[in-house]
C-alpha cells in the first residue's frame, strides 16, 4: 500500500509543460494569436507575395514591426501570450538566451532560404567567394 501510495503520488504531482505552438499550423489555428513580423525580411516578403497557403493565411493574425529585434523583444518582455514573433532563426537563439526563463522557440524550422550576395564586376575578391 505505502508503494502504491507513493507512486500514485509521484505520478500526479510531475508536472509537464505543453507548449502551445510548435509549428506553423498551431499558429494558424488560433486566430488569437497576432504575428509579429519585421518588414523588409524574407518571411515579411512571402507573406505578402502568397496568394494562398499557410503564408497568405498569417495575413490575417500579422503585425508589422520595424526590426527582427522589436520582434523579439517584444515577445519577451510584453505579458500578452497571444504574441508570436517570426524572425530568423539566429536572432531567436540569441533572444532566446538573453530571455530563456520568458520565450521558448518552437520545434519547427520553416521558409528555409538561402542568401545571395551581390559583386561588382571582376571584383579581385570574388574567387575567395566562389565554390
Amino acid at each position: 500500500p505505502a508503494t502504491i501510495e507513493g507512486n500514485l503520488t509521484a505520478y500526479l504531482t510531475v508536472s509537464v509543460t505543453q507548449l502551445p505552438i510548435r509549428t506553423l499550423e498551431d499558429v494558424l489555428a488560433n486566430p488569437h494569436y497576432k504575428v509579429l513580423v519585421s518588414k523588409g525580411t524574407n518571411i515579411y516578403a512571402q507573406i505578402l507575395l502568397d496568394t494562398s497557403g499557410p503564408y497568405y493565411e498569417l495575413r490575417k493574425q500579422m503585425k508589422v514591426v520595424d526590426s527582427m529585434p522589436i520582434c523579439s523583444q517584444t515577445v519577451a518582455v510584453d505579458s500578452n501570450p497571444y504574441q508570436v514573433c517570426i524572425v530568423d532563426q539566429n536572432i531567436n537563439i540569441h533572444f532566446y538566451n538573453a530571455y530563456c526563463n520568458k520565450v521558448y522557440i518552437a520545434d519547427q524550422t520553416f521558409n528555409a532560404y538561402s542568401l545571395g550576395v551581390a559583386f561588382p564586376k571582376g571584383a579581385f575578391y570574388l574567387p575567395a567567394f566562389s565554390f
